[in-house]
């Protein structure tokens, strides 16, 4: 039998009918990275990127793989009740009154002991009704011991093999050929996928993150001369708002109002523009030696 012939029933046999399958609309892949992504541009990029891993990692044969190594008699970890009764050859009935036997007649009536040596037994009761007692049965780790669908631990239930320790069920008939087969279905496939596509989406934000940290200053156009070449010195061609038509007539008609209003010197305005150098303009008025009445225009003109 050839690996093609056994490929697992329900998953996908090329990367075509995967992404026919899970691929855009409605597909889990672009529904997990539309989940995940948060710049809407980037999606396109991000689908793609994740396509291309999927089939480059070769996630369709590694899952194959994986499964089709897996023997069928590899010993399962866990069992449930119904599992356990296949591969006794017994009824669930039987099965649920063993565990009964063992936890309410000798775990509860019993206290737990019973007479030495013996791993099972009978009991009466005042009106002469007998109770059969077991030592032990393997307890159940999810569900109760009287459904069907509670799991046992595997290893626990082969105990119930062993005659030392327990009375074999009667017309047991302990068939490893009842192992409960290891079956594939489909949303394990998904879940497979679905973690391939979230690693392949975060390697994805790392190279875009890398790319951007990476690209020169040329790339983007404020950084170009007319001709495409980068300019070195971009800053100079900014527009400097301190210096526009504007601010520089408001500036002329305030050097007119204090020049009329104040009538300072030339050397009182060289003093002015030496302390603006280090100071604000309030402050230089303050600290220069312009007379009283013209240091009270100045900073009237200036709070207004």
């Amino acid at each position: 039998m050839t690996a093609t012939d056994r490929w697992p029933e329900g998953i996908p046999r090329n990367y075509d009918e995967l992404f026919d399958r899970h691929g855009r609309y409605p597909g889990i892949i672009a529904n997990e990275i539309r989940r995940k992504n948060i710049v809407a541009g980037h999606f396109d990029d991000h689908y793609q990127s994740v396509c291309e891993k999927i089939v480059a990692a070769r996630v369709l044969e590694r899952f194959a793989q994986r499964v089709l190594s897996c023997s069928d008699e590899e010993l399962p970890p866990t069992m449930t009740g119904e599992d356990v009764c296949q591969l006794f050859g017994i009824s669930f009935g039987a099965w649920r009154s063993a565990q009964w036997s063992h936890k309410k007649v000798f775990l509860k009536d019993m206290g737990g002991k019973g007479p030495k040596g013996q791993t099972s037994g009978m009991i009466y009761k005042a009106n002469g009704k007998g109770l059969y007692w077991r030592v032990w049965l393997p307890a159940p780790v999810e569900g109760s011991y009287s459904n069907p669908k509670a799991v046992y631990k595997t290893s626990e239930v082969l105990e119930c093999n062993d005659p030392a320790r327990v009375t074999p069920f009667k017309g047991m008939k302990f068939d490893t050929s009842a192992w409960p087969r290891r079956k594939v279905q489909p949303h394990h496939f998904v879940a497979y996928l679905l973690r391939a596509v979230r690693n392949h989406f975060s390697n994805s934000c790392r190279t875009i993150m890398r790319r951007h940290k990476d690209r020169p200053g040329d790339f983007f156009s404020q950084f170009k001369k007319p001709d495409g070449s980068f300019d070195p010195n971009w800053e100079d061609g900014l527009p400097d708002p301190m210096n526009s038509a504007a601010s520089i007539h408001a500036s002329a008609e305030l050097n007119e109002a204090i020049d009329e209003a104040c009538k300072m010197t030339e050397a009182q305005r060289g003093e002015i523009g030496e302390l603006l150098k280090t100071h604000t303009i309030v402050e230089a008025v303050k600290m220069s030696s312009l007379a009283p009445e013209q240091k009270q225009t100045l900073l009237r003109i200036c709070e207004a």
